[in-house]
């Protein structure tokens, strides 16, 4: 009985130790490959003719004002008057029918840039960006160095 306490106890270290190396692993594999892709200021980041926002309520779910939302509107409008990029993609979902504090996320962005001075013919609006990997996947196609989004040549 003891011995099968031992061997549990050791099969328990030996996991966690196996659980910590491949987090720190993974943890390395990003820290390596996501070297010089992140930037610290808008004046770092080479230009790019389209940026892509991906949506977010203003507000959360419990009605309280989301920080995300105003830290995405923020960082298209420097790169936008920065120089950085022409156009916004903003893509997002409408849940404002569907869900208690939901919002029409495209038209919520449209709003907040306006504000911001960019202008409308500067922004488009993707209503199917339900996802992070659809609005990434549909968002841009490249063609012969000209970007297509849908069927409109930006």
């Amino acid at each position: 009985m003891k011995r099968r306490k031992n061997i549990f106890g050791c099969i328990l270290v030996l996991g966690g130790i196996f659980v910590f190396i491949l987090i720190l692993v993974c943890y390395l594999l990003v820290m390596i490959n996501s070297t010089d892709k992140t930037y610290d200021n808008a004046a770092e980041i080479p230009y790019n003719k389209v940026g892509l926002l991906l949506a977010t309520s203003p507000i959360t779910s419990g009605g309280s004002h989301n920080f995300y939302f105003e830290y995405r509107i923020k960082a298209a409008e420097e790169l936008y008057k920065a120089g950085k990029i022409n156009y916004i993609i903003a893509s997002g979902g409408n849940y404002s029918q569907f869900q208690k504090n939901g919002c029409n996320e495209p038209e919520a962005i449209l709003d907040s840039l306006l504000v911001k001075g960019i202008p409308k013919e500067r922004i488009i609006l993707d209503y199917d960006g339900t996802t992070t990997l659809n609005s990434i996947y549909k968002a841009l196609k490249k063609n012969n160095n000209s970007f297509e989004y849908h069927d409109k040549e930006v």
